[in-house]
């Protein structure tokens, strides 16, 4: 196009989409413009052998001074890289991908076992599969499911031997609560033949008594505190019994890490015609699953 083109902008001989290039006449510049499009106009009438003359707004125009030549090249390479942009977001989410879903993998972690209590129903109850009867005391009362389980008390124990516990049930509140001995901390009812020591006196006095033979008993509890709650006459299937309550309360629970802090003992004495006193003991922990076991358990107590 040497020494034939007039100056003029023309498309950019790079191959930039969208972009015009300045030719001087000689050479191309380094002037660049977005490109316009183009109407065509008719070329004004001349007559034979006259060339028309060029209309003043056809005549080419040449690159701006200064820096407006290089205004044009920012803009028009702003464009590109503006649809650069574009594609490589497109790209990004997935327009261009297979429609099909991919199948993906899904890791699930599980959580590390908690050593937090199973949460406490104050009014709940664990379900009743069952009678335990003990042929000792002839005293029987609900089997209760969940965690609870039955427990013969061993005749070597000071557990019988002092305080004359027979077969009951037991669930675990904290397991491992003692780290010397290891040994489980419990919600307990148990059926006991009244040691003869403390089988002299009214109801009322033997209840007490056996309370605390059983209250005071390093092996049974750690150190506590304990209030009266309720001490009353009571009838068990018709025999004349008495029913003594109290709560027990554990200042060191937080320092030792245990997850209760109080703890309901009920003892309830049976008359016997004929022989010593009988009674059930029942204690159950603040931070047992189904605190209203309680009373499912003592209004289930009955004697045959």
């Amino acid at each position: 196009m040497s020494g034939q083109t007039p100056p003029g902008w023309y498309p950019d001989p790079y191959g930039t989409p969208g972009l015009q290039r300045w030719w001087d006449g000689g050479q191309w510049s380094e002037s660049t413009q977005p490109a316009v499009p183009q109407v065509s106009t008719p070329a004004p009438w001349a007559p034979p052998g006259v060339q028309p003359q060029q209309q003043p707004w056809q005549s080419p125009q040449p690159p701006r001074s200064g820096g407006q030549g290089v205004l044009w090249a920012l803009v028009g390479g702003g464009g590109f890289v503006a649809l650069l942009v574009v594609v490589a977001v497109l790209l990004g989410t997935g327009v261009f991908d297979d429609p099909k879903p991919k199948p993906t993998t899904s890791v699930t972690f599980a959580p590390p076992p908690s050593s937090e209590p199973p949460p406490v129903d104050t009014a709940g109850q664990s379900p009743v599969i069952g009678t335990i009867t003990d042929d000792d005391t002839g005293l029987s009362f609900a089997r209760l499911g969940g965690q609870w389980q039955p427990y013969t008390v061993p005749t070597t124990s000071v557990l019988y031997t002092g305080l004359g516990l027979r077969n009951g049930e037991s669930a675990s509140v904290m397991d491992a609560y003692d780290k010397t001995t290891g040994h489980n901390y419990l919600a307990t009812a148990y059926p006991a033949v009244i040691p003869s020591s403390l089988a002299s006196g009214s109801m009322e006095q033997v209840a007490k008594a056996w309370f605390k033979k059983i209250e005071s008993d390093p092996i049974t509890y750690p150190s506590h505190t304990y209030a009266e709650n309720d001490s009353k006459a009571y009838t068990v299937s018709g025999r004349d019994a008495w029913y003594y309550q109290a709560t027990l309360t554990f200042p060191q629970a937080a320092a030792e890490g245990w997850n209760w802090k109080t703890e309901q003992l009920t003892v309830i004495v049976v008359q016997r015609s004929g022989s010593g006193p009988v009674g059930l003991y029942l204690s159950i922990p603040d931070s047992h699953t189904n605190l209203g076991d309680h009373d499912l358990i003592a209004q289930s107590l009955k004697w045959s």
